[in-house]
């Protein structure tokens, strides 16, 4: 039942996630994206799926996401998820995009250290909570939505090949 209950509240923070970044000039391309390029007898990580594939519009980066979500505010991503994340990112081809780690808590401070040395950017839940009020920009659907119609192959052949 537990696990149950954590897949849901893990879609519904994915949703949540998606939308502040929306908000936030991030363009959605692709979720729950399975890892597929993995060599099994070397694999150490336990999930091989990205949360969300989005483009940044400002710094016209792709980003390769990971929603972390808790049941309780006191529990911290730590040390091993993003190890694990990392790890697929560039089992992946995660080179090709930057790595984004987003939760509703915070990192442990070993956590930070290690996502800051392995360039992975993370949104805490105070950040994302500010992401969430940010107004939104009327015309931001309409972008979006022919970025998504004309490029959508493109930007996933692009994120493949690397």
């Amino acid at each position: 039942m537990k696990t149950n209950v954590s897949g849901r509240i893990g879609h519904l923070f994915e949703e949540r996630v998606r939308f502040a970044l929306a908000k936030n000039h991030y363009i959605p391309m692709d979720k729950n994206k399975w890892v597929k390029n993995y060599a099994p007898e070397k694999d150490t990580a336990s999930k091989r799926e990205f949360d969300l594939v989005m483009f940044n519009t400002l710094d016209k980066e792709f980003y390769v996401i990971e929603c972390k979500a808790h049941l309780s505010r006191d529990e911290m991503v730590k040390l091993n998820g993003i190890k694990k994340f990392n790890y697929v990112a560039i089992n992946y081809g995660g080179r090709a995009a930057k790595k984004l780690i987003v939760t509703d808590t915070d990192l442990s401070f070993h956590a930070k250290n290690y996502a800051k040395k392995k360039n992975i950017q993370f949104i805490n839940g105070k950040e994302l909570g500010r992401m969430e009020r940010k107004p939104e920009t009327p015309y931001l659907p309409l972008i979006s939505a022919l970025f998504r119609t004309g490029l959508e192959n493109i930007v996933k052949n692009m994120i493949k090949s690397y």
